[in-house]
């Protein structure tokens, strides 16, 4: 029986079978199979997508049994072997999909993923690089990213920081590659270039555990508690049961403190649980003391604010959080807004889905 290994990423950077670009496959001499096979190739994708591993195999597999041609099916059953640990039978699956179609960028990058992971350094390196070359290729920066990725697997810092620059200097907002840029950084203790990066970032996107877990560990690089507190009092609040936050509070203990209440209690909850999950709002602060957001909210422009209060292991918080924002743009600019009006506070955009779910 086939097993699988939980969620794990078919590939470092999202190359995924759910967005394989289309394949120039040549027809078969049977169109009635080759209709069979894309219907079935169809379904092993659909049951990808709702974590069916074994189903997508498969369905796969049978596309492939219908039309030996469909570069498609090959690819897909490729990844699916691969993650259920079956590996030469992946290595064969890439190969014929390979012949059939070698200038797909996505079986490119997922067959260079597939080399890295196996250690085939050299073999992933020239995948990607023709993955990259592709002038029809709508996502060279993937490419790049994963052999950037693949060169930090290798050991080879310099040429990794080499590839995921090449990555963000063709789409700046590819976020894995800033991320890991930050990442490098900080490990060279160059905590402000780490910092920079972070910034960049956050121009792009909303924290994440990850990311807050980053501006931790640089802060405290920086040797700036303060900064440490800060960052580890919005994992509390905004990811108090990841394993970030845990280790955040190993660098030290959050400035705020705390205070007993009984758990799950919260203030204006309801307008924070009536939001929409996929709407933006920015936190402005977390405080022990309600006393101390309520002064704080008459500094705020006239918006919607609320004040919440969340309990990470016994340790309850105040939450100031103002507005509500459709676009993450407008999330950020109002964010900026809130730094210049009240320049000792570290305000960030969150979405309301990430609040909703610890209330």
């Amino acid at each position: 029986m086939v097993k699988f290994r939980g969620k794990r990423v078919l590939s470092v950077v999202a190359v995924l079978v759910l967005n394989l670009y289309g394949c120039a496959t040549q027809p078969t001499s049977d169109p009635a199979s080759q209709a069979e096979a894309e219907a079935r190739y169809q379904q092993a994708v659909n049951f990808a997508r709702s974590g069916k591993q074994m189903k997508a195999l498969e369905a796969a597999s049978q596309a492939v049994s219908l039309d030996p041609r469909n570069a498609k099916a090959h690819e897909l059953a490729a990844l699916m072997n691969q993650q259920a640990d079956r590996q030469e039978k992946a290595a064969i699956s890439f190969k014929q999909a390979l012949a059939l179609n070698p200038s797909s960028p996505s079986l490119l990058n997922n067959y260079g993923n597939f080399q890295c992971q196996r250690k085939n350094f050299a073999a992933a390196t020239e995948l990607f690089n023709r993955a990259a070359a592709i002038q029809t290729n709508p996502k060279p920066e993937i490419a790049y990213t994963n052999a950037g990725l693949c060169a930090l697997r290798a050991g080879d810092t310099p040429q990794a920081k080499q590839l995921l620059t090449q990555a963000i200097e063709v789409r700046a907002d590819q976020s894995v590659a800033v991320y890991q840029l930050a990442q490098i950084a900080l490990a060279e203790n160059d905590s402000l270039v780490a910092n920079s990066w972070l910034e960049q970032y956050l121009r792009h996107f909303p924290h994440t555990a990850k990311t807050l877990l980053l501006g931790a560990n640089i802060e405290n690089q920086l040797g700036n508690p303060l900064g440490v507190s800060d960052y580890t009092d919005k994992l509390l609040s905004g990811f108090p049961n990841s394993a970030e936050a845990t280790q955040a509070k190993q660098l030290g203990n959050p400035v705020s403190g705390a205070q007993h209440f009984a758990a799950g209690t919260t203030y204006d909850s309801s307008w924070v649980k009536n939001r929409n999950p996929t709407h933006f709002t920015v936190q402005i602060a977390t405080s022990k003391k309600k006393q101390e957001l309520d002064e704080l909210i008459k500094l705020l422009p006239a918006t919607e604010n609320a004040i919440f209060i969340i309990n990470p292991d016994g340790r309850p918080r105040f939450n100031l959080i103002a507005g509500n924002y459709s676009d993450f743009e407008d999330a950020q600019a109002a964010m900026l807004a809130v730094k210049k009006q009240l320049p000792t506070r570290r305000p960030w955009v969150r979405n309301f889905a990430g609040i909703q779910a610890n209330l």
